[in-house]
């Protein structure tokens, strides 16, 4: 049996945005800002970093914020997972920034915007016809 090759994330992509769901109806909102670097040695694999920035004036709390963070995680594993037929590439990938909303978020739009962070992440590395 030949061995699993694990695919290659050449080159850093900053500042992805991605937005699930719609602010004020019943099914949740999730916004997500992250970046997606290779990591320097392929050896250490995936990893996925929250470092979220401080925004003056905007709702914070920590317990909500972790949740976030979880569920964001969650969808990017599931997305590069599915991208890359199982195997998870050795990138980085930082969290920036997450909404918390103490109504409107919710595990599937966090988990949505997870794996809309990585398909525009994927997206911004296809060369430009």
């Amino acid at each position: 049996m030949a061995p699993v090759r694990t695919p290659a994330w050449r080159t850093p992509v900053r500042d992805v945005q991605a937005t699930a769901g719609s602010q004020t109806n019943c099914s949740g909102f999730a916004r997500a800002v992250a970046d997606f670097e290779p990591q320097p040695d392929p050896s250490d694999g995936f990893a996925f970093v929250v470092a979220l920035e401080e925004r003056p004036g905007a709702f914070h709390d920590d317990e909500l914020a972790a949740w976030c963070c979880e569920h964001v995680e969650s969808g990017v594993r599931a997305e590069l997972a599915e991208h890359f037929g199982g195997v998870l590439p050795p990138v980085r990938v930082v969290l920036r920034r997450v909404l918390q909303h103490p109504v409107d978020s919710n595990e599937p739009r966090n988990r949505e915007a997870g794996r809309r962070l990585v398909l525009r992440a994927l997206e911004a590395l296809k060369p430009s016809p």
